[in-house]
């Protein structure tokens, strides 16, 4: 069985990047030993997988250094964490490498400074590395690297470019921007592995085969955050338009919203008197879900509106799960776009209010049209599939 060496600084950190690494490693623990290198942590590890820790030194300071002197901005690349972090989890695993047998370097970002963890030791070693991208480096938008540190970001990603043996990446939006950026040097390296259910999940399925049949009233959910220009307008608008085209039928749809809602999307709800058809439930624990899950019509998502969408959608992982129709405001060159047309769902760009408002009169009239979507679409992030994939792109460089 090949040992692999899973550097993720930010598991330790216990929050997203920690669930996905622990539904991976456990998808792949039948095939392969893994030892996880991460910073001091007391979360809990299967049995038979190791850790490597180390300290983070002066993450806080400099945090608050970066948010009172930068603006938030990165004020070295790529990330704080080649400070903190990285030279001294990169020594814990040189002395573990000198001592055990490892087969493989398997790095994860965020942060992208794990991946040049991953650079120095496949120079030194010789070890055969595999890239994880969680989230883009130089393409994520949402990273804020100062203008004077931007080229040198840039020729950091093409580090991993360049000497990764295989590289993760978690939609294929990503992919061709690396496939554009970098050409043939990357042609054969990457694959694309998306987030996908834990075991336990699939094993609590029930599948969901009743047939979409006109309703009363439809109940639209939207489950998650906003911030900036990711918000309910392209929404909102489009059901002031729905309610003024067709008020007969405003008493007929329910719009719930679970997580927070920004001012400016309150404001309208507020001038526009559409309490009676939008209602803010507010933040609801994880535990306590199920139930707007299962009583839901139809499920919302929403993505800024960039050019390019580049992020992978995992509520939309969330949302397959139950099996239910999906309406996507998006843009159209995106990951939210790409599953929603190809799961026979419907989506919108954030800036067609009308078509979005013609869709609320077509669903709210006929439930029914929605019918031909494809349920069985959360197939595609079981365990199984993830499994085969990544044992697939292990024997390849191994």
């Amino acid at each position: 069985m090949a040992n692999i060496l899973f550097i993720s600084p930010a598991f330790a950190n216990g929050g997203v990047v920690y669930k996905y690494d622990k539904r991976y490693i456990e998808s792949w623990s039948d095939d392969f030993h893994f030892i996880i290198a991460s910073k001091k942590n007391s979360l809990e590890v299967s049995a038979n997988v190791g850790k490597i820790e180390s300290f983070d030194f002066f993450s806080y300071p400099l945090q608050i250094l970066q948010g009172r002197w930068f603006n938030n901005k990165e004020f070295c690349a790529p990330d704080l964490s080649v400070w903190t972090i990285s030279p001294f989890l990169k020594r814990k695993c040189r002395q573990y490498i000198k001592k055990h047998k490892v087969d493989i370097i398997h790095t994860v970002s965020f942060p992208c400074s794990s991946h040049l963890i991953g650079y120095e030791l496949k120079k030194e070693f010789g070890i055969p590395w595999v890239a994880h991208f969680y989230d883009p480096w130089v393409d994520n938008p949402l990273r804020n690297v100062l203008r004077c540190l931007q080229q040198r970001d840039q020729d950091l990603e093409s580090l991993v470019a360049h000497y990764a043996d295989a590289i993760i990446h978690s939609n294929s939006i990503v992919k061709r921007c690396w496939e554009e950026r970098y050409g043939t040097i990357v042609n054969n390296k990457i694959s694309i592995i998306p987030f996908g259910y834990a075991q336990e999940q699939i094993d609590a399925l029930v599948p969901f085969d009743v047939e979409c049949k006109a309703k009363d009233k439809v109940t639209m959910t939207y489950i998650g955050t906003c911030a900036g220009d990711r918000n309910f307008q392209s929404l909102l608008k489009a059901i002031v338009m729905f309610a003024k085209k067709r008020p007969e039928l405003r008493s007929r749809l329910s719009v719930k919203i679970l997580g927070n809602i920004l001012p400016v999307d309150k404001e309208i709800i507020e001038r526009e008197g559409l309490g009676d058809m939008v209602d803010f439930v507010g933040r609801v624990k994880p535990e306590d879900l199920p139930p707007y899950y299962k009583s839901s019509d139809i499920f919302l998502v929403i993505d800024s509106p960039q050019t390019r969408n580049v992020f992978f959608p995992s509520k939309l992982v969330d949302y397959f799960y139950y099996q239910k129709p999906i309406l996507g405001i998006s843009p159209q060159l995106g990951v939210t776009n790409e599953f929603l047309i190809e799961s026979g769902n419907y989506c919108y760009r954030n800036e067609d209010v009308h078509g979005i408002a013609e869709y609320l009169i077509r669903v709210v009239s006929d439930y029914s049209i929605l019918e031909g979507y494809d349920k069985t679409y959360y197939q595609k992030f079981t365990p199984d599939q993830v499994r085969k994939e990544y044992k697939r792109i292990i024997s390849s460089i191994i």
